[in-house]
This record gives C-alpha cells, structure tokens and sequence, in this order.
C-alpha cells in the first residue's frame, strides 16, 4: 500500500491541508447549543471581568470542570481575537490544534514502533472519523484532552517496549497529566492510570514504579494543585460539591440532561462515529479472539493498547451519563489495532466487513435527506448531492467486492471528505431553522445603532448570551416596569408563549409587531416561534 508510506514531510503537509480545511470549517459553523456555548460563554465572562481564577457565565457560577480549558480558549483570544469577543472559530482554536498535534505525535511514534503505512493509516482512520471532526469544531475539553492523554500513553508505550525511559521523558509524562487535570479533573486517570495499573498486575511489572519521579510528581502536583486550592477558597468550597457531587457522581449514577443510556451505547456508536476504522473492527476482533495469546499475551504494546481502548470503553458503558466523545481518547488505540490488521492481513481474510462499510454512509443519506424535508427543502442541487453520494456507497461496494483493499480505504476518506464539505459548505447554510441564536444576533446587529436597549426571553440557551451579552439582556416582559420604558427606543426579542403580555397588559400598548420567524431548538427538541417588538 504505497500510498500510506508517506515521510514525515509529507505527513505534515497531509496534516496541514487539514488543519487549514478544518479552520475553515470551524468558521462556517455557528456556536453550538449546550456544552460548547458554555464553555465559551465562561471564557467570554473570564476575559471580560479580568477574572482568570473563578468560572462564571454572567453572574452565574460554572463549577462543572476545572479551568484549563478556559485558560486555553483565553489565551487564544489573546493572539486573536478582539472585542467583544463573540467570534466562536477563536474559541474552537485549542480543540482544533489539540486533536491534529494528537495525530502529529501518534504518528511520528507508531512510525518508530511499527512502519509509516500503519503509522499514517491509523491517523487516516483517526481524522476521516465523525468523532475526531465533531471534536475539532467543537469548544469543548475534549480535543485539548485527547493530546495529553496520547503523549502519556504513547510514553507508557515506550516505557513497555524499552523498560526505562530518560528522566526527560518522566517530567514530560507527569507534566501531560497534570495539564490533563486541569482540563477535565480526574477523567484522564482513566485513560491512562487504570490502564497502566490493569497492565502492571497482568505483566507483574510495575509500571507506575518504572514511571515515577519524585521531581516528576512534584511538576504535576505544582501544575495541577494551585488553582483547585485557589478556587476553594474563592468559593468557599462550593466547587467541590458542584463540580463532584452535582455533575460528575450524578452523571455516575443517573443520567443527566437527557444523555442516560443502557449499556451498548458505544458499541453501537463506534461503527457510526469510527467509520471508516469500523469497517474493519469485526474482522478485527474475531481475529483477535482467534489469536489472543500471539497477539496479546506474547505482545506487551498489543496488550496495553487494547487495555487504553477497552477499559475506559468499558467504564463509559458502565456510567449511566453517556455521550459519544467521552471515549474520544480510546479511538487513538483501536485506530492502531485495526491499522495493523488491516496490513497484517490479506483483504480475502478480512471478513464481516460489508455491513460495518455501508451502515455510516446510509444513515447519513437518510439524515441528509430528513434534514432538509424537515428544516429546508428538497430541490435539485441537494438531489445531485444525493445522488453523489448514491453512486459511491454503489462504488465502495464494488471496491469491495473486488477485493481492492487499498482503493476501498482510500476511497473511504474521499467519502468523508465530501460528506465534510456538504456539511460545512452546503448544510450549514440550508439549516437555517437551526440557528435561532445566530438570528437573533443578526436582528441585534442591524437595530443597536438606532436602539437604546434590547432585551430578549424564551429562547434562553447559551449560544445566546455568548453572541449576544454585550449588546441585549435577558429579561422576563413581566419584570419590566412601565418607567423603564421612558424616553427609550426598545426591542423585545420573545418566544411565541410570552407575547399575549404585550396584546393585553395596558404597560406594552406603545410596543408593536415588527417581525417574527421560526426555529428548531434542537438542544431540547422543540420548535419556537419568535416575534420581535419595538416601542418606536
């Protein structure tokens, strides 16, 4: 498979076209409704008080993950963004270089442990998947956690490969992990901890004793104590029983903000979210049953890859809260697994295949199609685009039927290339029901030049206040108080279910009907109709 024996060069130029293509991306996609517009919204609030220790959104307290994650997306703004600091693309700019530093670093390793096809061809499953995409867009914790927790397990690796590693090596690993624990507390112990210890009592050698530097867990405990010490203190405590006890123990035992689901979640997802690695996974796995003791037993590095995928895999199928990234940091291990097999095997020995191959590309036709009947309209372009995307599930297919292993993969990428691209580029833009708090922000921008206040109620999710804390106010019509109205130019942004107070309570008589329109709240699954009213 020559195409996948790439050079380091070349690899970094594959990595750079990505980044460029997914900046753009990132561009075009407005702010997402719920986690990412918190997150960005804390950030927003953090850069405006000139408060770096303390998590808020406005006035109210954030204490569900600690504050590397801010930090990042404040020092971005730093470099690139400006007042008021509304532009989203800033924000998702750690995620971004986060996930492709994850595939730089994944592969200048697995080139070194293996060969550069396996190398390239785990990244290439790694950046063709949904998940690393939704997390490249997103401004979440996730892309930043995905990178540290890589470069702790790809040193544990080579801890298990050459028993030592330098001392350098120690203070980089502990570093990683005290930066991981500022990004999402104690979650990335089971990505790395759990997985060393697992492997320690199998092998019966003590990894954590062969990883430990006093200097080492000094690093991590100055990188990783100061602030939690710090934000006790600043909230009298009140953060330990948010952000343990109300999120991450809730989240445990039930599930939260609608996301609990019974074990098998991932499992069925990953053919979904890790195509088109999925494609092969079966195959894998029967393989791996098969030949367990070559493959695992007499095969520390297969051992404790397949501990790094199974046991958080297995921990998040177990926790009641679940959603698709929280095994983002997994996909790292079985995109190698499943790389190496790919290579390992002739493709008349790879089986179970044609199900996991064409079960992605027809639900995302089905979605395509339901998106635009239900939010949009069918007409002939997005027909065409359909009918693109036909011809190639027919031709991937054919690939491989024919047993074309190398052309199947690669064509593969092209799909979820132009999958991306109809997303990004074409979606995006017929979606427009989707994007209330974009329209909402638009309505502001035209009317504030000639609008002494405009106030908005209802529609009260989070991508709002961050597009829009700077130039409207969250207020109920029924708290408004008649002397508030006088010698002012008002606009009031409302939800259908609020407007009879501005027909019938005697306070509203000035105010009039200028326009409405209509939207999809997908974060809560419900159409609104809002209407805007001016007093002038």
């Amino acid at each position: 498979m020559t195409f996948f024996n790439l050079n380091k060069k070349q690899v970094l130029f594959f990595l750079t076209f990505f980044f460029f293509i997914f900046l753009f991306g990132s561009s075009k996609l407005p702010v997402l409704d719920r986690d990412e517009a918190r997150f960005a919204s804390a950030s927003k609030t953090m850069i405006e008080n000139n408060e770096f220790i303390d998590i808020r959104i406005g006035d109210e307290k954030r204490y569900k993950k600690p504050v590397g994650i801010y930090w990042a997306q404040i020092t971005s703004n730093y470099f690139f963004g400006n007042q008021p600091y509304d532009n989203i693309l800033i924000y998702r700019l750690p995620s971004l270089l986060g996930v492709i530093l994850g595939f730089l670093i994944t592969y200048l390793y697995i080139s070194k442990v293996f060969n550069r096809q396996r190398a390239f061809l785990s990244i290439f499953f790694l950046i063709s998947s949904l998940l690393s995409i939704s997390e490249i867009h997103q401004a979440k914790t996730d892309g930043l956690l995905f990178l540290f927790v890589n470069i702790c397990n790809l040193i544990l690796i080579e801890l298990i490969r050459n028993e030592k590693v330098s001392k350098t090596i120690k203070l980089v690993f502990w570093t990683c992990l005290g930066i991981g624990v500022l990004i999402k507390g104690p979650i990335i112990f089971i990505f790395v901890f759990i997985p060393l210890l697992i492997f320690s009592v199998i092998t019966k050698k003590n990894l954590l004793k062969k990883i430990y530097s006093t200097f080492g867990v000094l690093l991590f405990l100055i990188i990783s104590v100061p602030w939690f010490v710090l934000i006790s203190i600043k909230s009298g405590g009140t953060f330990w029983n948010e952000s343990l006890i109300n999120d991450l123990l809730r989240k445990i035992s039930t599930g939260q903000e609608s996301h609990g689901f019974p074990p098998g979640y991932y499992s069925i997802l990953i053919f979904i979210f890790f195509w088109p690695g999925s494609i092969f996974l079966i195959s894998y796995l029967v393989h791996l049953r098969k030949n367990w003791k070559v493959f695992v037993k007499k095969n520390h590095t297969n051992m404790f890859l397949l501990l790094w995928f199974f046991i958080p895999f297995l921990i998040f199928e177990l926790i009641s809260t679940k959603l698709p990234h929280y095994v983002f940091p997994s996909y790292t291990a079985i995109s190698i697994l499943v790389a190496c097999h790919v290579f390992d095997k002739k493709f008349v020995e790879i089986k179970y295949f044609t199900l996991p191959l064409i079960l992605y590309p027809t639900i995302f036709c089905a979605g395509y199609i339901y998106a635009l009947n239900e939010f949009s309209s069918i007409d002939l372009k997005s027909i065409l685009i359909f009918s693109v995307f036909l011809i190639f599930i027919i031709f991937l297919l054919f690939l491989a039927r024919k047993q074309q292993i190398k052309r199947l993969i690669i064509s593969t990428g092209f799909f979820q290339f132009l999958v991306y691209l109809t997303l990004t580029n074409f979606l995006v833009d017929r979606l427009e029901p989707l994007w209330i708090s974009k329209k909402i922000s638009q309505i502001i921008e035209m009317e504030k030049s000639s609008t002494d206040e405009i106030l908005n109620f209802g529609f009260n999710e989070p991508s709002l206040y961050f597009l829009t804390s700077h130039s409207s106010k969250m207020i109920s019509p029924s708290d408004y108080q008649t002397s508030d109205f006088i010698d002012k130019r008002i606009i009031f942004i409302i939800t259908d279910e609020y407007s009879e107070i501005f027909e019938y309570d005697s306070k509203f008589h000035s105010f009039r009907l200028e326009s409405e329109f209509s939207g999809f709240n997908y974060s809560r699954g419900k159409k609104l109709n809002l209407k805007v009213y001016k007093n002038y």
